[in-house]
């Protein structure tokens, strides 16, 4: 082997023992921001999204827009045409545990700027009198995430390390 190659191996080891720790730390990323448009808006419509049970579903739908309406962040409109943001509401039971999921949607792009998910309560939903429970504790934590990403200057406050890297 020529001392050249034996430059370059050497050369590259090297630069590999130096950079192999310093990918493997966990890197914090800093708080991205919110779209500007939730903090923004005015109006906004909500998006019924039935996918289960219609009673269940309604019941989410009519939570959430009494919850907005108490909030008065946004004027709730009764045509998408009328609205900056529209609000689709669906229940998600593709993962565990089952979930309200709100999209938040810029209406003149149709992008999707956020999504919120909140599961409901882990109790046993057998009477009326505990699935409206479920429900409005559910409803407010997603309005609880909704007065969060609505501040203005707001960030996504809760960086997460990159995943890591299957060895």
């Amino acid at each position: 082997m020529t001392n050249r190659i034996k430059s370059y191996i050497a050369l590259a080891t090297l630069a590999l023992s130096i950079a192999a720790p310093l990918c493997a730390q966990d890197k914090v990323f800093p708080a991205a921001p919110i779209p500007t448009q939730i903090a923004t808006a005015k109006t906004a419509f909500i998006s019924f999204a039935a996918e289960g049970t219609y009673i269940d579903d309604a019941r989410d739908y009519n939570a959430l827009y009494a919850a907005l309406t108490t909030w008065g962040h946004y004027q709730l409109t009764a045509r998408p045409a009328d609205a900056e943001l529209i609000f689709k509401v669906q229940r998600t039971a593709a993962v565990s545990p089952l979930s309200l999921s709100v999209q938040i949607i810029d209406r003149a792009t149709g992008v999707i700027l956020w999504t919120i998910s909140e599961p409901f309560t882990n109790e046993p939903i057998i009477t009326e009198a505990n699935k409206e429970k479920s429900v409005a504790a559910t409803v407010g934590a997603v309005i609880g995430d909704l007065k969060v990403l609505a501040q203005p200057n707001a960030t996504a406050t809760s960086p997460l390390p990159p995943p890591k890297k299957k060895k």
